[in-house]
């Protein structure tokens, strides 16, 4: 039985993320690639783990590295958004409780996986700094970026269930919002040196969860031009 070899091509970044379930599925190869450049990127880094590193980890040529991942920012996306998917599976597995607990449950699951892996979470930091620095670079976080919304908008349907009607804000900017509070949280807590500053960063990560509750789920109190209080839903 022959396989079908899936390579991935840089002339769209969007389309270039091949879906998730494609690696799973993928040639034996394939896997271990990703599995060999997940190790390599915790270990070393974006800019320390080269292709070479990535092949030698994964016991193939590099040149087969290269024809399945034209480039090590589409490599890293890969990469990245398979720990993602194993989080969502998480999350998803948490169900939509009645009692309207689902999304605060699922923030606390992703706030306990980045603690648990910010050491290999710390490689995003530098894939936003390389971004800054080089079209390749952006290409392959925007591409990441748009893949991690649509994981996100899974999860939230799974946890919300009917209550994701009741958002006050559209699905999409809310969880674009999201995206950009766990990428700040996982800057701070990458350069967290002491267990006073990570304490900092969960008390702030506390904070915006009730703050995110109380604006996207509930009208809140607020005063018309009159002085007079309503309640805008």
């Amino acid at each position: 039985m022959s396989s079908t070899v899936t390579r991935v091509s840089s002339s769209a970044p969007a389309a270039s993320v091949r879906a998730l379930n494609a690696v799973e599925s993928a040639e034996p190869s394939v896997r271990r690639i990703v599995r060999a450049a997940g190790q390599a990127f915790g270990r070393l880094g974006f800019e320390g783990a080269s292709m070479n590193a990535i092949a030698q980890e994964a016991g193939v040529s590099k040149s087969l590295v290269l024809y399945h991942f034209e480039s090590k920012e589409q490599l890293f996306v890969e990469v990245q958004l398979q720990v993602f998917s194993d989080v969502l599976d998480r999350v998803r597995g948490l169900g939509a409780p009645a009692d309207g607990t689902g999304f605060l449950r699922a923030m606390d699951e992703v706030m306990r996986f980045v603690e648990t892996d910010i050491k290999d979470l710390r490689v995003l930091v530098h894939l936003h700094s390389a971004a800054a620095q080089g079209k390749g670079s952006l290409r392959a976080l925007e591409a990441f970026n748009e893949e991690v919304d649509r994981l996100v908008i899974r999860g939230l349907d799974s946890v919300l269930g009917p209550a994701v009607a009741a958002l006050t804000l559209p699905v999409e900017r809310v969880v674009r919002l999201l995206r950009t509070l766990f990428n700040g949280l996982i800057l701070e807590l990458a350069t967290a040196t002491t267990e006073e500053a990570r304490t900092k960063v969960r008390e702030t990560f506390g904070d915006a969860k009730t703050l995110l509750t109380l604006a996207m789920f509930r009208p809140f109190a607020a005063t018309d031009p009159k002085g007079d209080p309503h309640v805008r839903t």
